[in-house]
């Protein structure tokens, strides 16, 4: 995700230099060439007249600057540490979270609310958010499944092992409470938007994870044009100006979020309409309630470092914390004002006359189309006869091309 998060900004810091069109005609130039696409120092320079490696380092540069603004978090006792990220759940008395080191077996770890205790088993875990579901812990992730249709990769619940509970198949797991499940359907995964389920039955669209508050009445947000609207079941509570933001826990019936912060993401707790900044730091991701009174409390924050994620006991003042909305960012790429849906922009769309479409039939075989060209490289080592009874070795060496072919919806491939 890192290079992933890199490249976002690099193209980000070309939009503003050279305009979006420009930005567009790169992907054009590079594209054409389907022999060698990863010729980039030419496509760099035909686009915007330097080299890769010239704009990136001015990309440092710029970026640099903004980097060294954002507040790090220094204070808290680590907890743990991962190389990779997953998220956190919370129950009445426990929090649970994995950890990895990207070597050996993952580790999961139960920290008692009460004491503080942390007991860690490290086994065959799928790695993704953990549960307790049923008495046990579980998993969040996918894995391969013998299906009665034959293996597939299946999204659900997972106990150590890769054993998937079967009431969980093809459910995105959000949050658990007592015998209540809030999750997204797989199978729905393209409908235009994603629809929140509590135990079958739809809630409502919804844009970030959702979680239960104490009292057992779900909260997550949802993206209304400009505005971020924090809902609460049915029931808008708050609102602000962005595109980012997710409910991570409760102190009492008052929701903290996660959202931007000028120098990336930080803490904010809603309380009575209003937003309230909880901590200076720009890199925290999630954080869950250890204890609070009406004064004070102590969080377990998971914030984002060069090397991993740091999992940190933190403890807060509630006394006087200023009130701030989360930041707004401004994409300079994209217009805002445009229609953010697909049913929006099906619903701007003239219809279409069924009678003025030419329709025939798909046929996958009629429908190849050029796919690439690889070289390939081989080296063989085989013992042979010598001729005096013995062997020796001898190495062969092949070579070629592969050219292949598919159908736009890859039912068939000739290579």
């Amino acid at each position: 995700m890192a290079k992933v998060s890199t490249g976002g900004h690099f193209f980000e810091f070309l939009s503003r230099r050279y305009g979006v069109d420009q930005i567009n005609q790169f992907y054009l130039n590079n594209g054409s060439r389907w022999i060698n696409p990863f010729l980039l120092n030419k496509s760099f320079e035909e686009t915007f007249g330097s080299t890769f490696d010239d704009l990136f380092i001015e990309f440092q540069k710029s970026f640099s600057a903004e980097a060294q603004r954002q507040i790090l978090l220094q204070d808290g006792e680590e907890i743990a540490f991962s190389r990779s990220y997953a998220g956190m759940s919370a129950q009445k008395d426990s929090i649970q979270l994995i950890t990895t080191d990207l070597i050996n077996e993952r580790e999961l770890h139960l920290i008692s609310k009460q004491t503080g205790e942390v007991l860690s088993t490290a086994r065959d875990w799928l790695f993704g958010t953990p549960f307790i579901y049923k008495g046990a812990i579980h998993t969040l992730g996918s894995h391969m499944v013998d299906t009665p249709q034959g293996l597939a990769t299946v999204t659900g619940l997972y106990k150590k092992g890769y054993e998937v509970d079967p009431d969980t198949m093809g459910k995105i797991i959000q949050d658990i409470q007592d015998d209540q499940v809030l999750y997204f359907d797989v199978n729905n995964g393209f409908l235009s938007e994603n629809i929140l389920y509590e135990n079958g039955q739809p809630i409502g669209v919804a844009h970030s994870r959702a979680i239960y508050s104490p009292d057992g009445t779900p909260y997550f947000f949802r993206q209304v044009g400009k505005e971020r609207h924090l809902i609460r079941r049915d029931e808008a509570v708050f609102s602000f100006t962005g595109q980012f933001a997710k409910v991570t826990d409760f102190i009492g019936n008052d929701p903290i979020i996660v959202g931007n912060t000028p120098g990336g993401s930080g803490l904010f707790l809603i309380r009575n309409g209003r937003s309230y900044r909880m901590h200076p730091a720009d890199n925290i991701i999630e954080a869950k309630v250890l204890s609070y009174s009406d004064f004070a409390a102590t969080l377990l924050v998971n914030a984002v470092t060069s090397e991993g994620y740091q999992y940190k006991k933190l403890a807060l003042s509630l006394e006087e914390l200023p009130e701030q909305l989360p930041h707004q960012v401004i994409y300079r790429f994209r217009d805002i004002d445009s229609p953010q849906n697909l049913d929006e922009i099906l619903a701007r769309t003239p219809p279409v006359d069924p009678a003025s479409l030419k329709v025939k039939e798909y046929s996958p075989l009629s429908q190849l189309r050029y796919s690439q060209t690889l070289p390939y490289f081989v080296i063989s080592v085989e013992d042979e006869p010598d001729g005096s009874g013995g062997t020796e070795e001898k190495t062969y060496f092949t070579g070629g091309f592969s050219t292949t072919w598919n159908d736009p919806l890859l039912q068939n491939t000739l290579a």
